[in-house]
Order: structure tokens, then C-alpha cells, then sequence
């Protein structure tokens, strides 16, 4: 089998192949989530927002077309929601601690950029902490990917062996 990456096609064996698409899996399983999260977050505060601007009182539905707006707006939801419960759970607890650890990382780079310019944190020195932030998210990013290939491995090599019972040897002197 064959792959484009960087420019160059490379050859690869199947263990290879599953690995890339297992990553490519996670991947679209992680924009997915946060597709789905992101949809229903935005639904939800605009129920909030709108008897802001339709109707009379704020709390209540007093106009059709307010009822309409978030009847439908209730339906896309569970509609969003039924999506995302397909996804296993691991999956999406993963993926959210994932999102979760990259808005940490953003703040503290921005939090390192911030004391660079105030002078608490000289050049030099806020460029190996950036470095550093980098670096440890992409290690936990990579020790995950290789849990779940590890673990798809050990799956697929336990399927090809059947376990038997077997009564120990107690004639064996070995």
C-alpha cells in the first residue's frame, strides 16, 4: 500500500495503513465533537437570546414565531445530541479533555507572551517555555494515539489465538 504524506508517496505495511487510519478516525471523531458541542452550545444560548428580541416578555413564548424558532431550535438538538451519543464515551471524554488541555496551553502562552512583554519574563526565557508547552502537549497527544493503537493491536493479535483451558503438569520437574 501507498501514502501521500509531505509530498512523497511512502510505502507501508497494513500494521502502518491501520495506524493512519486509526489516527485519521480520531481526528474527524474529534471534529465531530466538537461540531456537535460547539451546534448545541450555540443553540442553546440563542434560546436564551431570542425572547430578548421577539415578543413582549423575556421569560415567556408570547409570539408564534418565537415558539416556531425554538421548536425547531429544541429538534436540532436532540438531533445533534443522537450524533453525538454514537460516539463512545472514552471518545468523547478524551476529546473534550483534549480541547480542555488546548485552551490551558493557549493561556498560557498568552500568559508567557504577556509577562515577556511586561518584562517579568526575559525573550530567551519565554521562548523555551513556549517550547516546553509544546512539546508537553504533543507528548500526551502521542502517548494517547499510541494507547489506542497499542490497545487495537492487542486486541487483533488476541482474537487470532484461542485460549484454552489447560490442567497444569505436576508430573513436569522442569
Amino acid at each position: 500500500s501507498y501514502w501521500l504524506h509531505k509530498f512523497c508517496i511512502v510505502k507501508y505495511d497494513d500494521h502502518y495503513a491501520t495506524k493512519a487510519e486509526q489516527l485519521l478516525k480520531e481526528r474527524h471523531q474529534g471534529i465531530s465533537i466538537y461540531i456537535l458541542a460547539s451546534f448545541i452550545e450555540a443553540h442553546q444560548l440563542a434560546q436564551k437570546t431570542i425572547p430578548h428580541y421577539l415578543g413582549e416578555e423575556e421569560d415567556v413564548v408570547d409570539s408564534p414565531e418565537e415558539g416556531i424558532i425554538l421548536k425547531e431550535s429544541c429538534e436540532v438538538i436532540e438531533k445533534a445530541k443522537a450524533e453525538l451519543n454514537k460516539i463512545p464515551t472514552d471518545m468523547v471524554s478524551y476529546h473534550v479533555a483534549r480541547q480542555v488541555t488546548a485552551i490551558i496551553t493557549h493561556t498560557k502562552e498568552k500568559l508567557i507572551l504577556e509577562f515577556q512583554n511586561k518584562g517579568v519574563i526575559r525573550p530567551h526565557d519565554a521562548e523555551l517555555l513556549l517550547e516546553e508547552a509544546h512539546e508537553h502537549h504533543h507528548i500526551r497527544r502521542n502517548r494517547w494515539y499510541n494507547k489506542i493503537w497499542i490497545r487495537q493491536v492487542i486486541d487483533e493479535e488476541l482474537e487470532e489465538f484461542e485460549i484454552e483451558d489447560a490442567e497444569p503438569n505436576i508430573n513436569d520437574n522442569h
